[in-house]
């Protein structure tokens, strides 16, 4: 066998052990030359991220907070807010960060794990509940947080999965010559509506194109089915060309 059949068997092999039996796609005879639906029981979470970014020194008396939690910057003394941040022996950017992500660490109450990026200023934020965008404020003259609220996760749960390999023919190439769309993959009833997970254009010797001189969109096509289209602005594809995605719900 080779390679593809391989994987192909060992995807199918992993759809039957699910939770789940293998979903449905809508069929287009002779023109898809593979699609398999699968619905894989993930046990991992997605969790929430955002960071907090130092710019300069930060100040006694200024916070940060973080899902109503307060981080506060302290040069001795007490603190008004729920956690103190020790500057004490230096508020540089650098050195602001580095407390910063200490003091969210050692805190039990904290709803984050803290991580100082290689820039050395930036304190990566990563939730410990998934599926949670916690809120994000921050009172720095030298610094800013990523967005007022944290980029939400995802549960642990089974998610559908296909993956599609489309063979352009050359009446798709004429099509697409006028500025039309094709329709190169289509989901049955995936229960959610699905998003674009990878996408890959290449010619029949295996030679990937830039898929930024392509456009894709997914169409919802009744209530429940939706349809991946291509449009070719740019004329790159040719008959025999392949197009490959993967689409999540």
């Amino acid at each position: 066998r080779n390679g593809r059949d391989a994987l192909t068997t060992f995807q199918v092999e992993q759809a039957t052990k699910s939770s789940y039996a293998m979903g449905k796609v809508c069929e287009l005879p002779g023109r898809v030359a593979d699609l398999e639906a699968l619905k894989l029981a993930l046990a991992g979470q997605r969790l929430s991220v955002g960071y907090v970014r130092h710019t300069g020194a930060s100040a006694d008396t200024e916070t940060v907070t973080i899902n109503g939690r307060v981080y506060e910057y302290d040069t001795g003394g007490a603190i008004t807010g729920d956690v103190a941040v020790d500057i004490s022996g230096g508020n540089s950017a650098a050195q602001s960060a580095t407390a910063l992500a200490l003091a969210i660490n050692t805190d039990t109450g904290a709803d984050v794990d803290a991580l100082v990026a290689t820039d050395g200023t930036t304190v990566i934020l990563v939730g410990r509940t998934a599926a949670t965008a916690f809120s994000l404020a921050e009172t720095l003259g030298n610094g800013s947080v990523s967005a007022a609220m944290m980029i939400a996760g995802l549960d642990a749960a089974d998610r559908l999965v296909v993956f599609g390999r489309y063979v352009v023919t050359a009446a798709d190439v004429a099509q697409l010559a006028t500025g039309g769309e094709i329709v190169v993959g289509c989901l049955e009833d995936p229960g959610s509506t699905p998003e674009l997970v990878n996408l890959l254009a290449a010619d029949a010797a295996g030679s990937f194109y830039s898929v930024a001189n392509l456009g894709f969109r997914l169409a919802r096509v009744n209530t429940n089915n939706y349809a991946l289209l291509l449009r070719d602005p740019g004329a790159v594809l040719a008959a025999t060309d392949q197009v490959r995605f993967a689409l999540g719900a």
